[in-house]
């Protein structure tokens, strides 16, 4: 039996407790579930099915002689099954029924009639009749029961182990024809607003402590201090709201609107007017209800004030400057003076003491909001990934041992030391796994990176002195480490159906780092002995891009009372150099100033996090809409003239990487794009996959997230769903209004269709255009959003190909294509040529994410100006660019661009060209390039080989995987067919025939950088282009338009 098949067995065995939330059960198969999509669809399925049961059975009253009753039918059953077992031997050939379904029921296998089109031609959309109460929701693929045949009647009865109440109360529906499936359609009585203002209730609180306290108090009229508040308790008007710093917690308020205050907030309730609040210091997220026939919202800050109409907002707060940052509809901000501004979604505004309010394009609203969806995790999110947030997810086995998940591993101490340079930052964390236990465990650490972020490092303490990681081919890598593992392992527990590399020796010190899926990377550690620690050092770089006018670097950390994030000590290092405003979010650290750079620092016993860490800071002089940085000098590290390893096509390719002298330099590209006067109204096409390759929780995941999508729209906006495998069917009603309600209908309406058959993309973006062109009204925006894989069965499958025939159909229409991916190993490649094709963009669903923020990822990518079909044209004398081709660019996103300098001077403009609005659009950067040795520019060789590979990766076709290796290794960068291995010795490394890393110097991000820097030109023409004219779109520069072509090359 394979290591997969024993982990499958040991898996359904432990099904039932698993969905029941037995912790252990949990525990023991948690890496299986996060590696193995049957399993985890399994687990999905099971669940679901064990909560609509449970549900069903609510209102169940025990007869008194129910057990009686219950074992003497077991009894009888049992007799039958001795019987048909019996019969079954008797006669082989037998087909016998499992009992998870009836024979006599109708298929739910969603095999097309006769007359179905043809797989790769395209139908006319139909639409699909609403269900009615007598029909079935659809079917679930019952993995449980596949699985039930091939097993044992044991194993079929832990499968369907649910609560017997819930059994019985089925059966009770089913007898008198009663099945509920979503919630009461029936409208809420309209909110009612008191004219001495707004009282409000609290609702769920989420607290990172375990020591029994509330966390949330409340000062009410004519009080003298606070007071502890509990959930469900009101608090009246005039009362004033506050969290402490581990507490967030929800209020109801008595219009309607939801108000969520974050850590150490403090909001008054104040009764000046009929909707009123007042927020002293914080920050809260509000959806504000809209009132027909009332008053608006008005929110107080100390520097101005926000007036709110039916939207949902982000506001902080503090003396020295509020923001606002807008998710859905429109606010108006006015200063202390009067002066106002409007903000719209996908905007921030900021109100200071000395200066007129400013308003700038935000690209990161789904990370702003996602800390106020407080409780447990709901059914729709990925809960499976959860434990991933923040410090990231720690177990141990014994060697051999299949599924064996101890826990006395212990996180001793984890250090984070950050060093900011301007648009660049570097991350190393150091970490000491402490084995509390009596056996020598394998440590498993898997943890999440930023988007952006390159891994860079990895070392490992032996015996006191740190070993420094090699980047080895990841097959090979594996094969080491399993060979190490093997060695350790008793013989009767070993498993010879593996491939391992093992030489003879007394080596037993290894780690390696290697890519999971998505952003997830798993390190993993041996030995750690019993009752002792092993440390471990690993490093990334990554891009720190704008949020307004500033800059935002963010250290992921969990918001959980949960022991098991618990760190004996923790300490963080920050250093911010060439920053004005440098400040923290979320924690006290202490703060000092030394020669060009602002330090940050915190130490903490028993740390417990309480949410992410956060460093705002802002450039020196602002943003502008073009960087660059150079660098010359050795960079790359050429392989051993008697390299230990024998892959002759990657020593080839890394030793000319080596001897590749010319120059380096990166762009920082954010165009200052026109802002339209007027908000218009979108239309959007959802099209979500309903192929085969959809089937179990990737189409679950699907429908959460389509559902959510329509809940968070503006009101003013329509949209209209299509499930689509080769050809489409359309949710009846057409083009209609979101809300709360047409949201759970259209969740229900997907959840009737059955996913299968082939899928062609193209087609069905085809059928999705015309669906849009189709109900084009003027002045409307039209977007076409895909939800699924990339995978295409039929018609064009090559992402080229895909994207050729995409651009082709928004060329015969306006329409914008964006796409979103779901599942870890959704094709990224082909999803992001469709976007840029369509001029929209894609977005991940990412794991550990929840539905709302991946909802309002999707959504914000809607807001604002975008750049469409962006090209740039750079001067003469540089080559070897990456990217070639450009995504679709938001109004305040930044894109670097890479590229090597082929002479010793370059000197013109770089070009971007596209269109806004349907409208040419160009600006021209001045630059003079000039190579610099700052070691404080180290960084751009290794973004320049970070970029070759991400683009190699999407347009390869696995003919490019040497001189991806060869990159990686070269540069010391990670890519998906590299892993990080440390061996104990230099011994070791001669043995297994691994070369160890060159001693060629690597960016720290301790010295400073220099920096060129360049404004473009805007001319009056694209200033007033759209419908309403477009204004120039802030960034921290002020105005615009004029030609300020100011190129320098200054420090920073």
């Amino acid at each position: 039996m394979s290591e997969r098949a024993e982990k499958y067995e040991a898996f359904l065995d432990d099904l039932a407790p698993i969905v029941d939330g037995d912790a252990a059960a949990i525990e023991r198969h948690a890496d299986f579930l996060v590696d193995d999509d049957e399993a985890r669809d399994l687990r999905h399925e099971a669940t679901a099915a064990a909560d609509r049961v449970r549900e069903a059975g609510a209102d169940f009253v025990m007869p008194v002689d129910f057990e009686a009753r219950v074992l003497a039918s077991l009894d009888e059953q049992a007799s039958l099954d001795e019987q048909a077992d019996l019969e079954d031997d008797a006669d082989p050939g037998r087909i016998t029924n499992p009992g998870f379904a009836s024979p006599d029921l109708p298929s739910s296998s969603g095999v097309r009639s006769a007359d179905a089109p043809a797989a790769g031609t395209l139908a006319k959309t139909e639409a699909m009749p609403a269900r009615s109460d007598a029909e079935t929701p659809r079917a679930k693929p019952d993995a449980a029961a596949e699985t039930a045949e091939k097993g044992t009647k044991r194993r079929m009865g832990k499968l369907l182990f649910f609560p017997v109440a819930g059994m019985i109360a089925v059966a009770a529906a089913a007898a008198v024809g009663l099945l509920v499936w979503g919630g009461d359609d029936a409208a809420d009585p309209a909110p009612q607003v008191a004219s001495a203002g707004l009282e409000g209730t609290l609702g769920v609180v989420e607290r990172a402590a375990d020591d029994g306290q509330s966390g949330v108090s409340v000062q009410r009229p004519g009080q003298d201090g606070f007071v502890a508040l509990g959930a469900g308790e009101r608090a009246p008007t005039g009362s004033v709201l506050r969290t402490d710093a581990r507490t967030r917690a929800r209020f109801s308020l008595g219009d309607g609107s939801v108000v969520v205050l974050n850590h150490a907030t403090e909001v008054a309730l104040t009764g000046e007017g009929p909707r009123a609040l007042d927020l002293r210091s914080g920050e809260i997220v509000a959806d504000v209800a809209h009132l027909a026939d009332g008053p608006n919202l008005n929110i107080q800050t100390p520097t101005g004030a926000v007036e709110v109409l039916g939207t949902e907002l982000v506001v902080s707060a503090t003396d020295e400057m509020t923001s606002v940052r807008v998710t859905r509809g429109v606010v108006a901000v006015r200063d202390r003076g009067g002066a106002r501004a409007e903000v719209r979604a996908g905007e921030e505004g900021i109100l200071r003491p000395s200066a007129p309010p400013s308003v700038a394009p935000v690209t990161d609203l789904s990370s702003s909001v996602a800390w106020s969806e407080l409780g447990a995790i709901e059914a729709d999110d990925d809960a499976r990934s959860e434990s991933l947030a923040g410090i990231g997810s720690l177990r141990a086995r014994r060697p051999g041992q299949r599924g064996d998940q101890e826990r006395p591993l212990a996180l001793a101490s984890h250090k984070v030391t950050v060093r900011i340079v301007g648009n660049v930052a570097r991350t190393e964390i150091e970490e000491v796994f402490r084995n509390d236990g009596d056996h020598t465990l394998e440590g498993i650490y898997r943890f999440p990176l930023p988007p952006d972020a390159q891994i860079a490092s990895l070392a490992l303490d032996v015996e006191g002195r740190m070993e420094e990681g090699s980047f080895v081919e990841r097959d090979r890598a594996a094969q080491i480490w399993r060979g190490v593992i093997r060695n350790a392992t008793p013989v009767a527990r070993r498993d010879d159906s593996e491939e391992f590399i093992w030489v003879p020796g007394p080596w037993h010190d290894p780690a390696l780092l290697e890519w999971q899926r998505g952003g997830q990377f798993e390190l993993r550690v041996f030995p750690i002995p019993a009752h002792g620690e092993r440390r471990v050092t690993l490093a990334y770089t990554q891009t720190v891009q704008p949020q307004g006018a500033r800059r935002r670097y963010v250290y992921p950390l969990a918001h959980s009372n949960d022991a098991s994030t618990q760190v004996g000590q923790f300490e963080v290092d920050v250093r911010v150099a060439g920053a004005d405003g440098v400040s923290p979010r979320g924690y006290a650290l202490s703060t000092r100033q030394e020669e060009g750079a602002t330090r940050l620092a915190m130490e903490e016993r028993d740390f417990l996090p309480k949410g992410d860490l956060v460093i705002d800071y802002a450039l020196p002089g602002g943003e502008r809409d073009l960087r660059w940085w150079t660098f010359r000098g050795q960079a790359a590290e050429a392989p051993p003239e008697d390299s230990r390893e024998r892959d002759r096509e990657v020593n080839d390719l890394q030793r000319r990487l080596a001897e590749d002298d010319r120059p380096y330099v990166a762009f920082a590209l954010r165009p200052e794009l026109p802002r339209a006067t007027e908000r218009r109204a979108r239309d959007y096409v959802m099209v979500v996959d309903a192929s085969q390759s959809m089937v179990g929780e990737r189409y679950d995941r699907a429908v959460a997230l389509t559902s959510r999508v329509v809940r968070e729209m503006d009101r003013r906006d329509r949209f209209t769903v299509l499930a689509c495998d080769y050809q489409c069917r359309a949710m009846p009603g057409g083009l209609q209004g979101p809300s709360a309600q047409i949201a759970g209908a259209t969740e229900e309406w997907l959840d009737s269709v059955e996913p299968a058959g082939a899928s062609d993309l193209v087609a069905v973006l085809a059928e999705a255009v015309a669906t849009a062109a189709g109900e084009r009204r003027d002045g409307r925006e039209l977007h076409v959003m895909y939800v699924g894989d990339g995978t295409s069965s039929v018609g064009y499958r090559r992402a080229a190909s895909i994207s050729a025939e995409t651009r082709g159909l928004v060329e015969r229409e306006r329409v914008a294509i964006s796409t979103v991916g779901i599942g870890g190993d959704a094709d990224t490649m082909v999803l992001g040529a469709i976007a840029r094709a369509g001029g929209g963009h894609y977005v991940p669903y990412v794991p550990g994410q929840r539905a709302s923020a991946a909802a309002m990822a999707v959504l914000e990518t809607s807001y604002g100006a975008s750049l469409e079909s962006p090209r740039l044209e750079l001067p003469d004398g540089l080559s070897d660019v990456a990217p070639t081709a450009l995504p679709t660019i938001r109004a305040g996103q930044e894109v670097i661009v890479v590229a090597r300098m082929d002479r010793e001077r370059v000197q013109g403009s770089v070009r971007l060209h596209g269109s806004v609005a349907g409208r040419p659009f160009e600006e021209r950067y001045p630059v003079e390039l000039v190579p610099s040795d700052a070691e404080g520019n180290r960084f751009v060789p290794q973004l320049w080989a970070a970029k070759q590979i991400e683009q190699l990766q999407l347009e390869g076709d696995g003919s490019d995987r040497g001189r991806i290796i060869a990159l990686s290794k070269g540069f010391g960068v990670m890519s998906r067919h590299t892993s990080l291995l440390v061996l104990e010795s230099e011994a070791m490394f001669r043995a297994f025939r691994v070369d160890r890393r060159s001693s060629v110097p690597h960016w720290t991000g301790d010295e400073d950088a220099e920096a060129g820097e360049s404004d473009g030109v805007l001319n009056a023409e694209q200033q007033q282009v759209g419908l309403g004219g477009l204004g120039t779109m802030g960034a921290g520069r002020g105005g615009g338009g004029a030609l300020r072509g100011r190129s320098s090359a200054r420090a920073r």
